[in-house]
């Protein structure tokens, strides 16, 4: 009957300690969603006060610009290393064609 008693108390008592943590995790994360819908609700916010400010004062975005620019030197520099490997291979052919006409 103790043994009983005892088990009942303990199944009692992890019953509760379960409920208690789950209601706490359930409010945590209440909270949490709370706070997140907060935080988008600035960060929108914020990007409209950005989007206004650069309407405003006819701000525009280069960043894009910039890329094209990059990439178009990239291509520019490839050429250039091209033309000089072919000059390069020019010159020496040059020189053995010259060496050959000399010895010849």
């Amino acid at each position: 009957m103790a043994a009983e008693i005892s088990g009942a108390i303990a199944e009692a008592y992890l019953t509760i300690q379960r409920l208690a943590k789950g209601d706490m995790t359930a409010r945590a994360s209440g909270w949490l969603g709370d706070r997140i819908d907060e935080m988008r609700e600035r960060v929108r916010r914020a990007e409209e006060a950005v989007a206004a400010y650069k309407a405003a004062n006819s701000i525009v975005d280069v960043t894009q610009g910039n890329k094209l620019i990059n990439r178009q030197v990239e291509d520019l520099t490839q050429q250039l290393a091209l033309g000089r490997t072919r000059t390069a291979d020019a010159s020496r052919r040059l020189e053995t064609g010259a060496g050959n006409a000399a010895n010849g």
